[in-house]
């Protein structure tokens, strides 16, 4: 099915955003077509650069609004997965070695180092990774001793 009035309904990072968008909202039942931008300009040795290189995906004009809102939902969802919000996660509370007070983090922080609201001491969010974790004793036995 062709668009007769076709409108950029969203700007995609890649190509393969675009096709996921327009998959996507065409299960929602919007006829949706991804214009993959196949320039050059903007290829790097990592691949594009999404300040240059503009995929787009276009929905018939009268299908705009409802594809605007789904589009909405869709970048919400995406963000949550990526940073998901402190109200889904809940707070950490973090008591300072050096002062003894307690500071208030987001979960999203957990497993970091971050400064005490108090005295600007460095702090430990929650828990830390143990690095020497599945290291067993006898490991570096085979190692040779530093020769004096």
């Amino acid at each position: 099915m062709n668009l007769e009035k076709p409108v950029v309904a969203y700007t995609a990072d890649s190509n393969y955003d675009a096709h996921l968008i327009v998959e996507f909202l065409r299960n929602k039942g919007v006829t949706a077509f991804a214009v993959e931008d196949q320039s050059l300009a903007g290829v790097w040795g990592l691949g594009t650069l999404p300040q240059i290189h503009k995929p787009q995906v276009w929905v018939e004009e009268a299908d705009l609004d409802r594809a605007t809102v789904e589009l909405a939902s869709f970048e919400h969802e995406r963000q949550e997965i990526r940073h998901p919000s402190n109200t889904v996660l809940g707070d950490v509370q973090v008591t300072c070695e050096d002062c003894g007070k307690e500071t208030t983090f987001p979960a999203s922080l957990e497993g970091t180092v971050q400064v005490c609201s108090h005295c600007h001491a460095y702090v430990d969010v929650g828990d830390m990774p143990d690095l020497e974790e599945g290291i067993v004793e006898g490991d570096f036995e085979d190692e040779a001793e530093p020769s004096e």
